[in-house]
């Protein structure tokens, strides 16, 4: 029976010895688990930052591309603006020489009737 006390006990130390080596197996397993995870959280923490930064610098690039385009739209306008005032005084100035030709031929055309009316009373 000594045998068998023996070998019993012999099978369960030999038992121990592999459920402890299972055991160190699937904590390393774990801890190595844990690391490569933690490793990750740090990698998608460092992405999203990076997103979140990009994506400020985007909003603001684009603000600034609104700003700029007001600032050229309002630029334009006045631009436009005053080439119609320019347009508008020249048609006007125009307009105004063709009034003074026509009424200065128009009263050279009296004066004229008048003195040819003179001249003819006169030779009567």
């Amino acid at each position: 029976m000594s045998d068998f006390h023996s070998n019993l006990h012999n099978s369960y130390s030999s038992l121990g010895k592999d459920f402890k080596s299972v055991f160190e197996d699937l904590v390393r397993h774990i801890t190595a688990q844990r690391s490569e995870a933690d490793s990750l959280r740090r990698q998608l923490q460092s992405a999203a930052n990076t997103v979140v930064l990009q994506n400020a610098s985007l909003s603001k690039r684009i603000q600034e591309a609104l700003d700029e385009e007001r600032r050229q739209a309002a630029e334009d306008r006045q631009k436009l603006m005053a080439q119609m005032t320019t347009l508008v005084n020249a048609q006007a100035e125009s307009h105004e020489a063709r009034m003074a030709d026509r009424a200065s031929q128009m009263q050279k055309n009296v004066g004229d009737s008048g003195t040819f009316l003179e001249e003819t009373v006169a030779d009567e």
